[in-house]
């Protein structure tokens, strides 16, 4: 729980910092976002939250200095050959004693993949396990947990939302910055040709890379969607075995953006709109 709060605080004030100076910057405003009320009232949620889904916090277990010791001295994850990692090998090892102690399963979510492992619980560290490693079910963030385990609602699948993208994907274009595609992801064009600019540009396809329900309210169910979407491009360009004082041309190509995007699906219309408190996440192909 400590490790949490001080995550989330530090998130905060980088938050915080950036917020500051575009105030000062576009109104004279330097008036500090409170960090610690914001903190603790993200500790009195995450409480009722844990209370409500009947999740029990672990308690800090006394280990033995030899066994730290042990670790650091031979670089055992999550210790590094640096020695670091003291934090990460205290929590480890209080999940693999809560293991050892109980009959129960349980599910690891953590995004230190660097020290604990991308798409699975890294080989060494299923070693602690023990006999039984299925115990222990390893997810990298609480994105790919909730894809297994969150809420799953029978008339809510890729369809639907495929549908719901196709009808309204006009509304997206807005969403996504021309000045932020790389010169260098676009493809299809001649390698004799140097992109000056980007003249136009539409969306050519979209996916649904993964969805999951994150939660409802009394009236809608929410939902987080990951898209690919392809751009078709009107690309402006020169030739580079042609004189410099040649027209450029405008010819096609075509990239690649990630949009990550909440919306909100009635339970009982099963209309779909945007959640417009939710802010829209665009990544680039480089």
């Amino acid at each position: 729980m400590s490790e949490l709060l001080k995550k989330y605080k530090e998130h905060l004030f980088e938050y915080s910092d950036r917020l500051n100076k575009d105030n000062r910057i576009l109104f004279g405003d330097t008036e500090m976002s409170n960090v610690e009320q914001l903190n603790n009232k993200y500790q009195q949620q995450l409480l009722k939250l844990f209370s409500d889904k009947k999740i029990t916090l672990l308690k800090a277990k006394n280990h033995a200095s030899k066994k730290l010791f042990e670790r650091a001295l031979n670089a055992i994850p999550p210790f590094d050959s640096s020695g670091r990692g003291f934090r990460d090998t205290l929590i480890w090892l209080d999940i693999i004693d809560t293991i050892k102690d109980s009959p129960d399963y349980f599910c690891f979510i953590t995004a230190n993949t660097k020290d604990f492992g991308s798409s699975k619980l890294s080989e060494n560290l299923q070693k602690d396990i023990g006999t039984n490693p299925e115990k222990l079910l390893y997810f990298n963030s609480i994105e790919a947990f909730l894809t297994v385990y969150g809420e799953q609602i029978s008339f809510i699948d890729k369809d639907l939302l495929q549908k719901f993208f196709k009808d309204k994907c006009k509304f997206l274009l807005s969403e996504i910055n021309v000045g932020n595609i790389s010169h260098s992801s676009i493809e299809e064009i001649p390698r004799e040709y140097e992109v000056i600019s980007i003249e136009y540009f539409d969306i050519g396809n979209i996916d649904i890379d993964d969805f999951y329900i994150y939660g409802s309210d009394a009236n809608n169910y929410k939902i987080q969607v990951e898209l690919g979407v392809s751009l078709e491009l009107d690309v402006s360009v020169y030739s580079t075995r042609k004189n410099d004082f040649d027209e450029p041309e405008i010819i096609n190509g075509y990239t690649y953006c990630w949009i990550e995007i909440s919306l909100l699906i009635n339970k009982i219309s099963r209309e779909i709109e945007v959640d417009k408190n939710v802010p829209i996440s665009v990544g680039y192909a480089i």
